[in-house]
């Protein structure tokens, strides 16, 4: 087995210093352009890795930051990851990903993993569930944390997530707009804020409709279960013509659901979903859906979090995604 390269080995092959190498392996601007260029390209040659255990020492920061997501089932979380890691890469940290198929147990087992491992902050996707007074335990180790996705509390960290309310808004009034005097919203039946804002927001925009009724249908999120509400819907609400669904996976299931029960979405039933999931451009018809951007709220976590990293003491903040409505075959007027 070859040695592992020091930065003794990089500082002989280059002619330079200890000091100087170290100096590079720090990203100092105390170093010329030409010998940084020379101990890269020395350090490159030689597959040189620093020590980052070394270096957590003297800087008192892993580089690492955990995130949390409570499923990568949903393709929304795999937008959201690529966000927050873009952004997370520009301040030189790498994210260790865990998933806590949204059990709250496995969450905390990971929280502690991330706390042994010395991550610098985390981002947290709450599993259903999860208590407030988490986050000020969370806070007590030392450890800034960020809410994405669904808040657990508003006023314990900061937070980043989808302007639920407006989207779902967007939702029923496309659907009232159209004319649709009956609209169904198939949600899932976990509780999370997030399912709590659009079940509000949802109330709210049939309030403004005069005359328009809402039932909700609850499912499991899983494919089966939303076949198995699309098939409930010409019994439950019969003479429903508007479907808003949690999500474009959800919605893709009620779909197939509503052909098994001999219902033709598109034609006799306007659906929308909520992600704009790739999903939503393969659904026959083409799935009109609320665009939540994930990829900008993990860009939005991660700003947060390197903020509250150079900023301790600083207020605590909400951003919020805007989403838009993105029309397409699945919504028709009657």
């Amino acid at each position: 087995m070859r040695k592992k390269v020091t930065m003794e080995m990089v500082a002989k092959a280059a002619g330079v210093s200890r000091a100087t190498v170290s100096l590079v392996a720090r990203n100092s601007p105390l170093v010329s352009d030409a010998t940084r260029e020379l101990i890269t390209k020395t350090m490159k040659d030689m597959d040189y890795v620093a020590d980052r255990a070394a270096a957590r020492l003297r800087s008192n920061s892993s580089g690492t930051v955990g995130l949390i997501v409570p499923n990568l089932i949903n393709p929304f979380f795999i937008d959201f990851l690529a966000g927050a890691e873009r952004t997370m890469a520009d301040e030189g940290r790498v994210i260790l990903l865990a998933n806590s198929y949204d059990d709250t147990d496995r969450q905390e087992d990971i929280l502690q993993r991330f706390r042994e491992h010395s991550v610098d902050g985390i981002i947290l996707c709450p599993a259903v569930g999860t208590p407030p007074e988490l986050l000020s335990r969370i806070a007590n180790w030392g450890i800034p944390v960020i809410q994405a996705m669904r808040a657990v509390s508003p006023t314990e960290s900061d937070y980043a997530g989808t302007d639920n309310a407006s989207g779902m808004l967007s939702a029923v009034r496309h659907l009232t707009s159209l004319g649709h005097q009956r609209i169904v919203f198939v949600s899932v039946s976990s509780r999370s804020s997030a399912r709590a804002e659009r079940v509000g927001a949802f109330h709210q925009g049939l309030a403004e409709a005069d005359g328009v009724e809402g039932t909700i249908i609850e499912t499991e999120f899983s494919l089966d279960g939303a076949i198995e509400a699309g098939a409930r819907i010409k019994d439950e609400a019969a003479d429903a013509t508007g479907i808003i669904c949690f999500n474009d996976i959800v919605a893709a299931g009620v779909m197939q659901g509503l052909r098994q029960s001999g219902a033709v979405p598109g034609e006799t039933h306007a659906i929308i979903g909520f992600g704009d999931l790739p999903v939503a451009r393969m659904a026959y018809p083409q799935l009109t859906t609320v665009a939540t951007n994930p990829g900008n709220t993990g860009s939005s976590a991660s700003t947060l979090l390197a903020r509250r990293l150079g900023k301790p003491e600083a207020p605590f903040e909400r951003v919020l995604t805007v989403p838009s409505l993105v029309v397409r075959g699945s919504t028709f007027a009657l």
